[in-house]
């Protein structure tokens, strides 16, 4: 019938009815479109750029990962060793699906058994994360349309806006988040845990929902639960939604005997658990001496009994404001944090919603009180965190939908006021993570500045850095242009500054090869900003930090200590920063979030300021002093 209309509108009045038969047909084949466009989307924001900084180690977690899985055999002379990683800071779960997929490639392109190396560790380890997102980006659009069933009946085409364009909308926000898009690219455990902690409260809401029958979800629960300790152990915290499900099933249900219902039924979830934990883990259980060695050494890193020097950036932070400033601002950006904060609020008080309450709080809260802080600790939220802020996105959708279509004239301008207004929140919410694409789009900021280098830099030039990054520079870019790198060799001095303060020889040391330097490297912010508070560019770091506004006297605190604790390197950033050492900025490497337009910044989102591993693995800023005559 369209096909007829169309013919028909244009040999009657082809220059007039053109551009209505092609509405009639974008409207007809509109959901095909926004649903291709929407599976494309998640997919390339997932997997484009997954091979960002190899052949090298950039993310130390990542780095212990991939070299466990290219230590995973199973040889008939070593039989009881048989795929024993001999790593326990993780669960065995996502090494034996990289390793599986592995030899299932090599077996079926005819590799053989070839030693699995460490560029296909990587690569295969952030698969598993790309898709483990992709995943969850599917729950959380299922989730939402679980809380608006009739949606659809509830909005008019000539209302607000159009469903399929909404529905667009909403996923563009779970596709265009900075923290699910970073940590898919990172071929660790977070991707994984976010998606077995989803589905988890997925399965409860349909509970709660009498979608699901309560020995049905004992079982997926339980075997949910299981996946997600076997990928890591501190998961099991994720029980308590499905414990606390449990327990309000039966009180809602008035049956006899409550008690021993719900005794027997945790137990058997918790034993599902159990069994899944261990059989998808099992060396957590066969080598439980060095199991219960790294868990030992992990917990005093996590709870501050040994300060690493990695974790020196926590020293004095405050827990809750640290992870909403320094974390989840970043992660999230400011326009979801703050639909998140009133969705939290504002929602009615009814099972649904406090399900998903109770699974941000049993999560966040023991997380939050912890030493160390860091964004992977907090990312089994981020997709609750965006929910929450898309539901109320729905909920205002609805209203002002319902408002358009009382309208007693055709167009109204308030509506339109109304429409642009939500419009535009909508973008300001997806456009940190549009931007967050395109630290995977151009080359590694860390081979950006070794080009610089070999360029610029000439040979045998004395160079002072900082050791204990993931890598020294300069590397060699596999596709860069050779010809800079020929007989460039450097005198380098990667220098530990952390213990300067601690060991006497070091400061003797520092002074030889300040005397020596013809070139100093400030790889990364992780000495400078964790140890002072001194800041390059007379200050213009600083100020991007808005905890300076809100906590100046904790700032004003805190920089009095590290100056006591620390003077050598308060003088040292000092001296070099303002260029009193002698030396003098000549370069400097950031690849921040951004977006480009005809080659013009169109805007940028500077985030050296947030919680260290969150630019320090993918995105550093790296600067480079040079010796002035």
């Amino acid at each position: 019938m369209v096909k007829n209309q169309v013919q028909k509108a244009f040999f009657t009045n082809p220059g007039l009815n053109f551009f209505v038969a092609l509405r009639q047909l974008f409207k007809k084949y509109w959901f095909f479109v926004a649903g291709g466009l929407f599976l494309f989307l998640s997919l390339y924001t997932r997997f484009t750029g997954l091979n960002w900084g190899l052949p090298y180690p950039m993310h130390p977690d990542e780095r212990n990962m991939a070299v466990a899985l290219t230590q995973l055999s199973c040889e008939r002379a070593d039989l009881a060793n048989c795929l024993n990683p001999h790593f326990f800071a993780y669960g065995q779960l996502p090494l034996y699906l990289g390793y599986f997929l592995l030899m299932g490639y090599k077996w079926l392109f005819s590799f053989g058994t070839t030693p699995i190396s460490f560029t296909q560790a990587v690569l295969v380890l952030r698969a598993i994360s790309a898709f483990g997102s992709f995943l969850t980006i599917l729950i959380l659009l299922k989730i939402t349309f679980l809380f608006f069933p009739n949606l659809k009946s509830q909005s008019r085409l000539s209302g607000f806006f159009s469903l399929t364009s909404f529905s667009f909308i909403v996923a563009s926000l779970f596709i265009f988040s900075p923290g699910l898009i970073q940590l898919a690219h990172f071929g660790t455990t977070e991707s994984l845990l976010m998606f077995f902690y989803l589905l988890i409260l997925f399965f409860s809401l349909k509970l709660f929902l009498e979608q699901m029958s309560i020995k049905k979800y004992i079982f997926v629960s339980g075997v949910f639960s299981g996946l997600a300790v076997a990928t890591k152990v501190s998961a099991l915290i994720f029980t308590v939604v499905p414990l606390a499900a449990i327990i309000w099933y039966f009180f809602k249900n008035g049956q006899t005997r409550k008690l021993l219902s719900i005794f027997f039924a945790t137990m058997n979830m918790l034993s599902l658990t159990l069994i899944i934990g261990v059989l998808a883990s099992p060396y957590n259980l066969i080598d439980f001496t060095d199991f219960i060695g790294s868990m030992r050494y992990e917990t005093d890193v996590a709870t501050g009994r040994y300060i690493a020097f990695y974790t020196q950036q926590f020293v004095n932070s405050v827990p809750l404001v640290f992870q909403f400033i320094n974390i989840f601002s970043y992660s999230l950006g400011w326009p979801i944090l703050l639909l998140f904060l009133l969705g939290f609020f504002l929602f009615p008080t009814n099972r649904l919603f406090n399900i998903i309450r109770l699974a941000f709080l049993v999560y966040f809260l023991p997380s939050a009180f912890l030493f160390v802080k860091w964004t992977r600790f907090m990312a089994p939220v981020f997709p609750i965190m965006v929910l929450l802020a898309v539901l109320l996105l729905v909920q205002i959708y609805l209203i002002l939908s319902h408002l358009s279509s009382r309208s007693l004239v055709k167009f109204d301008y308030r509506h339109g006021i109304l429409r642009f207004i939500f419009l535009l929140i909508i973008i300001a919410a997806a456009l940190p993570g549009v931007a967050y694409l395109s630290v995977y789009l151009k080359p590694d900021v860390r081979f950006q500045a070794s080009e610089w280098i070999y360029k610029n830099i000439p040979a045998q030039a004395h160079i002072l850095s900082e050791t204990a990054n993931v890598v020294d520079m300069p590397i060699e870019n596999p596709t860069s242009n050779r010809r800079f790198l020929e007989n460039k060799h450097y005198s380098y001095s990667p220098f530990n500054f952390y213990e300067l303060e601690n060991v006497p020889v070091l400061q003797a040391a520092l002074d030889n090869n300040l005397k020596q330097a013809d070139y100093i490297f400030v790889p990364s912010r992780r000495v400078f900003m964790n140890f002072t508070c001194e800041k390059p560019d007379s200050g213009q770091l600083r100020d991007q930090n808005p905890t300076l506004i809100f906590f100046s006297a904790y700032w004003v605190d805190r920089c009095a200590k590290l100056e006591y604790k620390y003077p050598q390197l308060v003088e040292y950033y000092r001296k070099l920063f303002s260029g009193k050492l002698g030396f003098k900025k000549v370069a400097e490497f950031a690849s921040f979030p951004q977006i480009e337009l005809l080659g013009q910044q169109f805007v940028v989102f500077p985030d050296e300021t947030a919680e260290e591993s969150y630019s320090a693995f993918d995105h550093p800023v790296i600067r480079i002093y040079q010796r002035q005559l």
